[in-house]
């Protein structure tokens, strides 16, 4: 069971989202408006929230980043954007999943699970253990050190880093990645690896405008410089 924070300001939306979670064994609490969702954020800890964009007070936007200074929790956006500006946006400022709406709520289901499973970190049956001085990540206990300081990055950063520093040198496709990571039917756009990508950069280069650890290989993909 997992208790999951939904903020969404349509009524209808959020029981039907709320009643697939009931159904599933989860425990759902509601909020209708930016301002009572960062609270009940704040005075709780939840397993994943579920954030739409377009609230009445504060944006989801704001919102996303003002979670996401303060904690791993996975965020899934359930919007009515459906732009790629508004998808990879969404990505950049830390959302680990984009739904637009009208959905299926068996899609979300599926994706929630995804999520879960992945915040869960439950340990892979071979474990990195992966030490290149200044960089340091241990697969059993989801931690990444860098210079003696924890980095903290999502749970899709952290499994995208994972998989790079698998294999030190391969490159790993667009399709590779959301595959492996991603770990269902991915419908979003391939380009949203590429934010990921770029909040990694962000969070474990010196320099992300010229990486060192996590490089491109024009035309075919991302691999890991080890």
């Amino acid at each position: 069971m997992a208790k999951i924070l939904i903020i969404e300001d349509e009524d209808k939306i959020a029981e039907v989202v709320s009643d697939y979670l009931k159904n599933n064994g989860h425990e759902p609490f509601v909020e209708s408006n930016g301002i009572r969702g960062q609270n009940t954020f704040l005075e709780n800890k939840f397993d994943l929230i579920i954030l739409d964009l377009m609230l009445p007070d504060i944006s989801g936007e704001c919102l996303c980043r003002f979670i996401r200074r303060r904690s791993r929790v996975p965020v899934m956006m359930l919007t009515a954007k459906a732009d790629e500006a508004s998808l990879l946006y969404g990505f950049r400022i830390g959302a680990d999943d984009y739904l637009t709406k009208p959905f299926s709520p068996r899609e979300l289901m599926v994706r929630i699970d995804a999520l879960l499973r992945r915040s869960r970190a439950e340990p892979a049956m071979q474990l990195i253990d992966f030490d290149m001085g200044d960089l340091k990540l241990d697969s059993g206990k989801r931690k990444l050190i860098k210079r003696g300081v924890e980095l903290h990055l999502t749970p899709i950063e952290f499994d995208i880093l994972e998989k790079l520093i698998s294999s030190p040198g391969r490159i790993f496709t667009r399709e590779d990645i959301i595959q492996s990571v991603m770990g269902y039917d991915f419908k979003g756009i391939d380009r949203t690896v590429d934010s990921h990508i770029r909040n990694l950069r962000s969070k474990i280069e010196d320099c992300p405008k010229a990486p060192s650890y996590v490089l491109t290989q024009r035309g075919k993909g991302f691999y890991f410089n080890g």
